[in-house]
């Protein structure tokens, strides 16, 4: 019987070629997308075309990246630019399955090594078999699991991220809308064109107007403050109401940014370096009446430096209109000091510190270069320990940098010549 065992064992050993890895499927199947561009591919190719809507739009440069998107300039064949906002979803795709395919290589390389080690005879021929019939397919099995885990998760992450894609995309719209009802209003968000639809940028892109002549916030802060220079009260106003009465309109429809800083608010220049325009952008963390229903209420949303102390303490949904107004105090404190008014050590510290504002007893920051009263009366509002003292909307705040912050145009007197003087007194 044994040796029947054996016989039967060294017969199906022959007549079994095991096939290793060669036709196993260890990942879900998924299209890897290597339409993607980065920094390298556009150098190269600096006349690298994107068709989006039918129109061959030349690719001028990335202007800016984050963890989810980057944004380009495009040129249309007319010459007009326009700025384009894409997601890396094809791109972060690629990446994961490159992983992936990666490991089963490894594991691949791991199996043929194995079975070189195997020596040759009927106890090697057993060997194999139980390698190629028990333990590889059990660590194919724990590899593919692992794959289909990390897919989904990636899937569900790419949801989310495209979820917000279309909230910025549709609350950039609606507020477009509002200002088109009333051309005297000046806009202040871009304008946004067609419809999101997956380009060869990597995702699904919009495009939105683009403005010469234009730096963020940060930028022109970073320039004001060059040299030993200090920006102008009345540009450091000017920005204010301009946030602020955007601000007014956008929290009168139930539209709450909360991302609000020097990074997402564009500066826009005239030829003589004055303040043209002002425009709000990045709406990637927009609050709806909609979103927060589908958010969590326990967790804090934005930047930490912005978020004022009863977002930290509670939660940020609950106190997102207000924390727009307290991040619009952070950013003009940041104007006027070249620094954010508070700024721990790391996250846990800044907290911390933050929280102590609750108190009345603490001193409220102050800007460490010389000011007048009226700049520290702004910050001791904006920064006040109980809320009900600060800012009541962004209409209180706008009127109130108007009539204590924007400098006062000294009336021109009409004086006449000395001799139209002379000729009248005869």
């Amino acid at each position: 019987m044994y040796k029947f065992v054996l016989f039967f064992l060294y017969v199906f050993c022959f007549l079994t070629t095991p096939q290793g890895l060669a036709n196993t499927n260890v990942y879900a199947p998924l299209a890897i997308d290597e339409c993607f561009i980065n920094e390298l591919e556009l150098e190269s190719l600096p006349s690298r075309t994107v068709r989006i809507k039918d129109v061959e739009y030349r690719i001028v440069k990335i202007i800016g990246e984050g963890a989810y998107g980057r944004a380009y300039i495009l040129e249309a064949p007319d010459g007009k630019k326009f700025l384009a906002k894409a997601l890396k979803t094809g791109e972060k795709r690629y990446k994961l399955v490159k992983d992936i395919m990666q490991r089963y290589q490894e594991f691949k390389a791991t199996v043929d090594k194995e079975y070189k080690k195997i020596k040759p005879g009927i106890d090697g021929k057993i060997d194999k078999v139980i390698m190629s019939y028990i333990g590889i397919p059990l660590i194919r099995k724990k590899l593919q699991n692992e794959s289909l885990k990390r897919l989904s998760a990636f899937e569900t992450e790419i949801k989310n991220e495209i979820y917000r894609f279309q909230m910025e995309f549709e609350s950039l719209s609606y507020l477009n809308e509002q200002y088109d009802k009333d051309p005297k209003i000046p806009r202040r968000v871009p304008r946004v064109f067609g419809d999101i639809e997956e380009t060869s940028l990597g995702g699904p892109t919009y495009l939105m107007e683009y403005l010469e002549n234009a730096k963020t916030l940060h930028e022109w802060i970073n320039d004001s403050h060059k040299d030993g220079k200090q920006p102008k009260d009345a540009d450091i106003a000017k920005i204010g109401i301009a946030v602020a009465e955007h601000l007014s309109l956008q929290h009168k429809h139930k539209i709450a940014h909360r991302d609000l800083k020097p990074p997402n608010i564009i500066v826009v220049l005239n030829p003589d370096g004055s303040i043209k325009d002002v425009r709000v952008i990045d709406y990637g963390l927009v609050a709806t009446p909609d979103i927060i229903q589908q958010e969590s209420q326990n967790h804090w949303v934005g930047t930490p430096a912005y978020l004022s102390p009863e977002a930290w303490r509670e939660n940020s949904t609950k106190y997102m209109f207000q924390n727009d107004l307290y991040a619009l105090g952070v950013t003009l404190f940041q104007v006027k000091n070249n620094q954010i008014p508070i700024a721990g050590a790391d996250q846990q510290d800044h907290i911390m510190q933050v929280a102590r504002l609750t108190n009345p007893n603490v001193p409220r920051p102050r800007p460490e270069i010389p000011v007048e009263e009226k700049w520290n009366n702004l910050f001791d509002i904006f920064f006040a320990a109980d809320v009900s003292n600060r800012f009541r909307d962004a209409d209180q705040l706008a009127q109130y940098l108007k009539q204590n912050i924007l400098p006062k145009e000294t009336p021109k007197t009409n004086v006449q010549p000395r001799a139209l003087q002379t000729s009248g007194a005869r």
